[in-house]
């Protein structure tokens, strides 16, 4: 408790125990991998000055842009929502490929407009 009292106190991050890490993170909370404290940088954040990532997807500055043109594609079409492994669903689709179940979270489904 007082490791974690202690890291809380360091600006720019976020601190979790294992058993309250979110579900976004989609790690379970019985996994090895996942220690028992975790530290997540902040938007403002930042653990080290090389190879950064480990950011909240979620945060609005953490968002990428996606724009396609073409036949499968209609224009003018703003999508809000697109998460990375949706883009693997994406290309199956207008590749007219069978996508392999085991191979993303994505869906087709997350798409929102």
């Amino acid at each position: 408790q007082q490791v974690f009292d202690g890291l809380r106190r360091i600006p720019g991050v976020i601190v979790y125990k294992r058993e309250d890490f979110p579900e976004q993170y989609h790690y379970s909370k019985a996994t090895s991998r996942v220690g028992e404290i975790i530290v997540v940088p902040n938007n403002e954040g930042v653990l080290f000055s090389q190879g950064n990532h480990g950011y909240d997807n979620t945060l609005p500055s953490m968002q990428a842009i996606f724009m396609a043109q073409g036949p499968d594609f209609s224009q003018d079409l703003e999508i809000y929502s697109l998460k990375n492994v949706d883009v693997y669903h994406i290309a199956c689709k207008i590749l007219n490929l069978k996508p392999n179940p085991y191979a993303t979270a994505g869906s087709l489904n997350n798409l929102t407009g």
